[in-house]
């Protein structure tokens, strides 16, 4: 590694904790200001735009952020990283710096903090949410290269990341064309303009959940997947918590996942199915199982209507949770659902099982993307680019 010195982020800018404006205030929310939280960040994309903003009223009795800012979540998911494209705000979660640029470029230090995330969970004491205080954080040391150094790596990631991008984009709009060829064969499943029969969910397959006891666990056994292992539609093994092979087998007794069921969370991320195509070799907890009975329903419609707007409303409609929504069993097995004819939902899995074998080539690819940029990150900051 070349001859670069470390420095300490609070010798490197001024690092600021994000504060909430009071909620029961409703005058604080609802202007143009943006309001950041951890699900805005690990964007490449600077942050100029969130769900959820403030008032001018609310803007004052917050924390404004000029653009160049770095934000690092610091409570809950430890390491997610964004940089500020507008003058916005962030709640409590998240630490930002603002560099000293004399010393920091920018766009390098959003780069140097995204490897502080080991770091961070390291530091993190072991409580059900993982925190680590302002102090701890202004203490973390980051490599500080010349500038101009500093500039090149900044550019070169950002290529490499592009590239990244452009690839997730192209998958994104796969999944895109999936929605569109489901509206062209079915219309709106809320107002159903072919006007076919209704059913309830639980008369066309079998629904039923996961384990509602709390097994204990181990180090080595079996994942038990909660709604945590569930991201972006598909099943995350990496990080769920491990059973052994007795409480696998008594759970299996009343939940067994089989190949061609649907699993879905049901608290937090719902509407986020996934089509078990793999043999599994997991249990459930508190999450969906759905089992097709009977020859009249195909999985690929029912995985359809359970991530579109029509689930969604349905769960709005409910009510049910406040910050974290939730669906209970009842309500998904009374759940409406529109039931085209078999050969029409048929040529529908054809069609999303063609787009499916083009998304995995993109996908095979992006994670070769992936590993290019790891490894192009770590030899930047070794100083050997």
């Amino acid at each position: 590694m070349k001859n670069w010195k470390t420095a300490s982020l609070a010798e490197l800018g001024t690092v600021t904790t994000g504060s909430t404006p009071q909620t029961s205030q409703a005058h604080y929310y609802g202007g143009d200001i943006p309001f950041v939280t951890p699900a805005e960040l690990d964007q490449a994309e600077m942050i100029t735009s969130t769900p959820r903003t403030l008032s001018t009223e609310g803007a004052k009795v917050a924390r404004l952020l000029p653009p160049g800012a770095v934000l690092v979540c610091c409570i809950g998911s430890l390491g997610k990283v964004g940089m500020v494209g507008r003058s916005l705000a962030t709640n409590q979660q998240i630490n930002s710096i603002v560099f000293d640029e004399a010393r920091v470029w920018p766009r390098y230090g959003f780069y140097a903090c995204k490897l502080l995330k080991p770091k961070l969970e390291g530091m993190a004491p072991a409580t059900t949410v993982a925190i680590v205080n302002k102090s701890k954080f202004e203490a973390l040391e980051i490599l500080v290269p010349p500038l101009n150094e500093q500039k090149r790596i900044a550019a070169i990631l950002d290529q490499a990341d592009e590239i990244r991008r452009l690839r997730q984009r192209a998958i994104d709009r796969l999944d895109e064309l999936a929605q569109a060829i489901f509206y062209e064969m079915f219309g709106d499943p809320v107002s159903n303009p072919h006007g076919y029969k209704t059913e309830e969910m639980g008369s066309v397959a079998d629904v039923r959940d996961g384990t509602h006891d709390s097994p204990k666990y181990v180090e080595d056994g079996y994942p038990l997947l909660t709604s945590k292992n569930f991201t972006s539609g598909k099943i995350v093994l990496e990080g769920a918590s491990q059973i052994s092979k007795q409480d696998f087998d008594n759970i299996n007794k009343r939940s067994k996942v089989d190949l061609g069921d649907i699993v879905m969370p049901m608290i937090g991320t719902i509407g986020s199915p996934v089509i078990i195509e793999a043999e599994p070799h997991f249990a459930i907890k508190n999450v969906a199982l759905i089992k097709m009975r009977g020859s009249h329903m195909e999985s690929q419609y029912i995985k359809a209507l359970l991530s579109g707007n029509f689930f969604r409303r349905k769960v709005a409609e409910q009510g049910r949770g406040g910050t974290q929504k939730f669906i209970s069993l009842g309500d998904l097995r009374r759940l409406q659902i529109p039931v085209p004819p078999r050969d029409k939902q048929k040529e529908y899995s054809k069609r999303v099982s063609a787009l499916r074998v083009v998304e995995d080539g993109y996908a095979e690819h992006y994670s070769g993307v992936e590993i290019l940029f790891a490894s192009l990150q770590q030899r930047a900051f070794q100083g050997e680019l």
